[in-house]
């Protein structure tokens, strides 16, 4: 799944979407949080009010590992009232 559009490519597709929705989600004055996976979880940003700087750096950090990774485990386990949104590019 490597389709691009031009110069822009899925995982950045996403990558605008997510940063878009944190910081939409910030502005309501939520929490906002990002966890990035694989095959195991790779980078954690727990949900804070004050980490949208870090969010949007591990975000730009984030790249595809490998072809077909994500099937194994999600993440820690979420508060019960958590809304996660799961993005794959």
């Amino acid at each position: 799944m490597r389709f691009t559009s031009h110069a822009v490519t899925k995982l950045d597709y996403a990558r605008y979407l997510v940063a878009c929705l944190a910081y939409l989600a910030r502005k309501q004055r939520d929490r906002v949080g990002l966890i990035t996976f694989d095959d195991d979880v790779v980078d954690f940003v727990p949900p804070s009010a004050k980490h949208l700087p870090i969010l949007l750096h591990t975000l730009d950090r984030a790249d595809r590992a490998r072809e077909g990774a994500g099937k194994g485990a999600l993440a820690p386990p979420l508060r019960k009232r958590a809304r996660p949104a799961i993005v794959a590019a």
